[in-house]
């Protein structure tokens, strides 16, 4: 967690996007540090719970793809992919 906020802070590109979103949103008769602070606290917020989302569902799909039968599914098709992708190059015309 620590190298991503790291990360985010170096990045140009972020620091001008929270540069120019944010002071759209700032009062110029109130404190601006404390209405930045509510406005990132917020926008950290709304990514904790996207992300939780997020990972909630990627684990559900974990649990679906343990499943022996669907792991057998899946290497059959992968198979045929590779085997379709090698024929196809096998016999491909330069």
């Amino acid at each position: 967690m620590y190298q991503g906020l790291t990360t985010d802070l170096l990045n140009p590109k972020t620091l001008l996007l929270y540069v120019t979103l944010m002071s759209q949103f700032i009062q110029p008769n109130q404190a601006a540090n404390i209405q930045l602070i509510i406005l990132a606290s917020v926008l950290m917020i709304i990514a904790i719970f996207w992300l939780g989302i997020v990972v909630f569902i990627i684990n559900m799909i974990r649990q679906w793809f343990l499943q022996p039968k669907i792991q057998s599914a899946f290497n059959k098709v992968t198979a045929l992919v590779l085997v379709g992708l090698g024929v196809r190059i096998a016999t491909e015309k330069i």
